[in-house]
């Protein structure tokens, strides 16, 4: 992905960087591609945004890749006022849904500045939310597409994580933001989902049922996607496989474990090991925590229910047998058992 770097000042003042990737080939129109990143993410942080990019810039068309307010987990940016200028801590942390009209729309501005006047506006997990939030506010005619990657649905897994507890969370953040506490960080009990704390005007607005931003309630059986069925553009939605769910959630873990424990040594075994997509995506994460992995070629990666059987199967012939009642043990250690 290669482009020249820019940066837009918002309507409240916010100046906001990213970077635009012109056609590398004849431009064959004058519509453009928006890229909106995720939760804490950035313009540069996915790779699969750099293969978009250059497929679209090799076909003629546009690609701008932006910060959005709530870029990274914490982080800082100049505010414009009258004045003067100022520093402002901004962030995921710290992030207000709505807030995201601003940025958008600065953004769209700036392409129909460089000629543009056309775009699709194309979000991630979380920035698939903002993507919605604006278009349904604004129904602002120059977005002639969406696009939604991956449509998170963060109330239903949150509601999913604290159960009974989701409620109380709800009155907790309020509490917080009506004293005066706003930017203050919610206790982690209450934020399982994000693996770091979450500010409580974050918390508000990204769970408060009063604001309507759980758009993909997928969870209910009764949603009707109110505010998708008021874009009155076309609306693609893609997701990833299950193969992708399963190893985002075993590398977060990892990442996790490694964080927890200070280790720098990850050793994956077992069956699940032998997947190819598993191993790169933890290749990458170890590289950027400084560690090291390791793990057996793939022909010595068989399944552990191969393995348990096996063991049964060589007792069974030894003469060791039981009876046909069935005794749970989560946890059975191995020197409990008699030697072959």
């Amino acid at each position: 992905m290669q482009g020249k770097s820019v940066r837009v000042f918002t309507d409240d003042g916010l100046e906001l960087n990213g970077l635009f990737c012109l056609p590398t080939k004849a431009r064959i129109n004058r519509m453009a591609i928006l890229h909106i990143h995720g939760f804490n993410g950035n313009f540069y942080q996915e790779k699969f945004v750099d293969h978009i990019a250059d497929r679209l810039t090799e076909t003629g068309h546009a690609f701008l890749t932006v910060n959005m307010r709530g870029h990274d987990y914490i982080s800082y940016s100049i505010r414009k006022t009258d004045s003067g200028l100022t520093l402002l801590r901004i962030g995921g942390a710290l992030d207000v849904l709505e807030e995201c009209i601003h940025d958008i729309k600065a953004w769209i501005d700036f392409l129909e500045a460089h000629g543009y006047q056309r775009v699709i506006l194309e979000g991630e997990s979380l920035g698939t939310v903002k993507v919605a939030i604006y278009q349904h506010q604004t129904q602002d005619k120059r977005v002639q597409g969406v696009i939604l990657i991956s449509p998170l649905n963060h109330v239903g897994l949150q509601k999913c994580a604290l159960k009974d507890k989701y409620d109380e969370s709800i009155n907790v953040a309020r509490r917080m933001v009506e004293t005066g506490k706003a930017d203050e960080f919610m206790p982690m009990t209450y934020c399982p989902l994000w693996q770091f704390p979450i500010s409580a005007k974050t918390y508000v607005s990204a769970f408060d049922p009063n604001r309507k931003n759980g758009i993909f309630n997928f969870n209910d059986p009764n949603a009707q996607f109110k505010e998708l069925s008021t874009i009155k553009c076309p609306i693609l939605v893609t997701y990833g496989t299950v193969e992708e769910a399963v190893v985002d959630t075993l590398a977060i873990k990892c990442k996790r474990a490694l964080q927890h424990t200070g280790f720098k040594q990850l050793i994956i075994a077992g069956g699940v090991s032998a997947n190819q997509r598993l191993r790169e995506r933890l290749e990458e994460m170890v590289v950027k925590e400084r560690a090291e992995l390791f793990y057996a070629r793939p022909e010595f990666c068989t399944d552990n229910g191969a393995m348990i059987a096996y063991a049964g199967c060589q007792r069974l012939m030894a003469g060791q047998h039981s009876g046909l009642e069935i005794v749970t043990k989560p946890r059975w250690p191995l020197d409990t058992l008699a030697p072959l």
